[in-house]
Order: C-alpha cells, then sequence, then structure tokens
C-alpha cells in the first residue's frame, strides 16, 4: 500500500493538539521524530495557535515546529497576538502556516496549503468557530463557498479550531462525505468522541493540547481560578516553567489517497514527564 496510484494506499495522517508554550514545543521535539518512524506517518499537522507562551506564535516558534517534524501548523482566533506574524505571513505567502478561511477579506496569510506526500498530495483547510467569536464570519458559508471554486479532488483535513462542541459536530456533519476528517481544536481539553460518520468523514471534536498536564488547559490552576471566585482577573505569568508531566494528545487519521475518505481515526495520547525534556 506505498504506491499512490493505489485505489487502496493509505494515508497516515497525524494531528496533533494544540501545542502550549515552551513545554509543548519541547514535547513535541522528544516525541515527534520516532512518532513518524514508528507510525510511518506520511503527514503531520499541528495546531500552533499557544505555542508563543500561550499567546499565538512568533516567527521562531513556527519555524522550531516545522523544523521538529511538522509538515503544517495551523492556528485559529489568536494567530495574530504577536504582531510580528501580520507581516511575516504577509511576505511569506508560501510558508505552511495557516489562519482560519473566515477571517475577514484582506487578512494576511492563507487558510489552506497542499503537501505532497510519498503516496499522493494531501491538502489542509484551517477555519474557525463563530460562538463566542463574532468577529468570524460564518464557518458554514464560508467552507461551502469555498468547496464550491474549490479544483483539487486531493483528500482534504480540516481543522476547525472553535469553542463550542455543538458547533463542532454540527460541522462535521455538515462535511460527511464532502471531507476527509474534521478535526476539533482550541479548548486544549481531548475529546473521546473520535469516530467515523455515515460518509466518510473522520471527526473528533478536540484532538487536545501537547503541553503541561497539572494545569487547566495550559494555565496556571491559580490564573485559571480566580476570575470564577472573585471576579478578578490575572494575567498569566510568561516565562515560568510549569512543574510535573506533560501529555501529548493527537489523532491518527487514516485515509484512502485516492477517494479522500477517512477508513481510520484513533486517538494517540502521551505522556513525558517533566525530567526527560
Amino acid at each position: 500500500m506505498t504506491d499512490g496510484d493505489s485505489p487502496r494506499a493509505i494515508l497516515r495522517i497525524l494531528m496533533v493538539g494544540e501545542v502550549y508554550g515552551r513545554s509543548g514545543r519541547k514535547a513535541l521535539a522528544a516525541l515527534l521524530p520516532k512518532l513518524r518512524q514508528e507510525r510511518e506517518l506520511d503527514l503531520v499537522i499541528a495546531n500552533g495557535e499557544s505555542a508563543a507562551g500561550g499567546f499565538g506564535l512568533t516567527i521562531g516558534t513556527a519555524e522550531e515546529l516545522l523544523n521538529n517534524g511538522v509538515d503544517v501548523v495551523t492556528s485559529g482566533s489568536r494567530v495574530f497576538d504577536q504582531r510580528e506574524m501580520v507581516d511575516w505571513l504577509k511576505t511569506n505567502p508560501t510558508v505552511p502556516v495557516l489562519r482560519p478561511l473566515n477571517y475577514p477579506p484582506g487578512t494576511p496569510g492563507r487558510a489552506a496549503c497542499l503537501v505532497e506526500t510519498s503516496k499522493g498530495p494531501v491538502e489542509i483547510l484551517n477555519l474557525n468557530g463563530r460562538v463566542y467569536f463574532n468577529e468570524m464570519d460564518s464557518p458554514f458559508r464560508a467552507v461551502d463557498s469555498w468547496l464550491q471554486t474549490r479544483t483539487s479532488s486531493v483528500p482534504l483535513v480540516v481543522d476547525f479550531h472553535a469553542e463550542a462542541t455543538s458547533e463542532k459536530v454540527v460541522l462535521g456533519w455538515h462535511l460527511d462525505g464532502r471531507v476527509g476528517a474534521v478535526l476539533g481544536t482550541h479548548t486544549r481539553t481531548p475529546t473521546n468522541d473520535a469516530r467515523l460518520l455515515k460518509h466518510g468523514t473522520a471527526h473528533v471534536s478536540d484532538v487536545g493540547m501537547v503541553g503541561p498536564y497539572n494545569t487547566v488547559a495550559g494555565l496556571e490552576v491559580e490564573t485559571a481560578l480566580k476570575p470564577f471566585t472573585s471576579h478578578i482577573f490575572i494575567r498569566p505569568r510568561q516565562n515560568r516553567r510549569n512543574d510535573g508531566p506533560v501529555v501529548f494528545n493527537s489523532v491518527l487519521v487514516e485515509l484512502e489517497a485516492r477517494s479522500g475518505q477517512a477508513v481510520a481515526i484513533n486517538r494517540l495520547d502521551l505522556m513525558l514527564e517533566d525530567d526527560l525534556l
């Protein structure tokens, strides 16, 4: 099953959860090269929304992810938290770092890219949810319009960066049979609902994260708790190393190279002790 022209050539695609801060980047660097070899991965996608200390991406953190085995970096609502990303995405239109399709017209960067693998090309699309993100256009209308004008028929994987599980599940069903996979990100909390939908689309509500385990989705517990107990928001401390293990959440999706339909989706979750980083 290594010939890309074979109808049963199977693409093995790893979607890595949202990489959070320095510990997440170090865990990815420590684990991904071995995973690529052991799991015979054809493509690795990672959401880099929080790679720069929990606040978007920098040029350096994006390049670090790409240099450590990630083929495509996706993002979401905070891709421009670091000002440098605006000009970098504008002046580097071919870099495999994506921003959501349903940003307003004229936003720098691109929402999709095509990657060549040994078993044929794969396209990756980035979308952002609208629930709690009112500045975004409707992801449903945006993706429908995009698919209508799409000229390629290669396998398509969608990173849907969204808050509400309901919106993620509904989009999965909305795109069932039209894309190979709809993989949710953003909450940094892995869900146990990975499955194949009726018409051949792999779906999971949230892949999870790569980051410090003894936290609230990457945030220090004190920082996350304070608004609930006192209505006081505490800005997260920068460059503070969280003690304890680092979790590596991901899903492994298998797509038929010719049809683009999914044949399997399984969670791949690992834990790395911090003294190994």
